[in-house]
């Protein structure tokens, strides 16, 4: 069945596993590769991912890092923004809506 996807759907990471009778486990072996940098983390990750995979006996060796996420980090002027009115609260829920969107209002009808 492995040979099906490595021949047949070169791009889809799939996996055959038996069924087995009792808890149950995601994947029979993992390794967490943690640290405080994400660069060196995610190259030492790399290495183990390549040291597993050169063992004949394992099959879709993969990590659970995806895509690496974006993130904002806003500096605020605090003397300006209160010359201007404006409160840090008003600044952030600002930055929520932008980012992430806000309800605006809810439509609800009504049945008979």
């Amino acid at each position: 069945m492995i040979e099906l996807f490595r021949n047949d759907f070169p791009n889809l990471r799939g996996r055959v596993k038996l069924l087995p009778n009792g808890p149950p486990v995601p994947y029979p072996v993992q390794f967490r590769v943690q640290g405080t940098d994400v660069a060196t983390v995610r190259s030492i990750a790399d290495q183990v991912k390549d040291v597993v995979r050169a063992n004949p006996n394992t099959v879709g060796v993969n990590d659970n890092w995806n895509e690496q996420v974006k993130s904002l980090k806003l500096t605020l002027d605090q003397d300006k923004a209160r010359a201007l009115g404006v409160s840090s609260q008003a600044l952030a829920k600002a930055a929520q809506t932008i980012l992430s969107g806000t309800t605006v209002a809810q439509f609800r009808k009504a049945t008979s």
